[in-house]
């Protein structure tokens, strides 16, 4: 569908509908969003999210139930919420470079998806890090 960059302070939550639809935020740029920083509608398949700024809801700071999503947090970026990443969708990839801050919550909950694979090389600061329940994924 195309490309959403966030550069500066965005305050709601951002919606992805599209499929093959890439979304940029920025070093230094922050998406405050309510109910969930950033929400992937199921029929938003192959999406591309790379945050290098600050993102944040009270109900997940990314939720993504499309799938094919490719997600990378990277070293300057910082989720907070009390769940940081919330996948449903299936065959996505998460790479975690930078910060995931879920209060009392889940880092990243996986409740189901197929295939799912998740690379962690930053932080997850969280009372429950990583809950994946779906068949055949992976923790690198």
């Amino acid at each position: 569908m195309g490309t959403i960059t966030i550069a500066g302070t965005y305050g709601q939550t951002l919606n992805i509908e599209g499929p093959n639809t890439t979304v940029n935020i920025a070093r230094n740029a922050a998406l405050l969003g309510n109910p969930a920083g950033i929400l992937v509608n199921a029929s938003a398949l192959n999406v591309t999210i790379n945050i290098n700024g600050f993102v944040s809801g009270p109900g997940g700071a990314l939720q993504a139930a499309g799938a094919g999503a490719r997600i990378h947090i990277g070293v300057a970026g910082e989720l907070q919420s009390q769940i940081g990443v919330a996948l449903a969708g299936d065959d996505s990839t998460i790479v975690n470079d930078g910060t995931i801050n879920a209060n009392n919550g889940y880092g990243i909950y996986d409740p189901g998806g197929f295939g799912n694979q998740l690379r962690n090389n930053g932080d997850i600061n969280s009372a429950i890090g990583i809950v994946g329940t779906g068949d055949g994924g992976r923790i690198i």
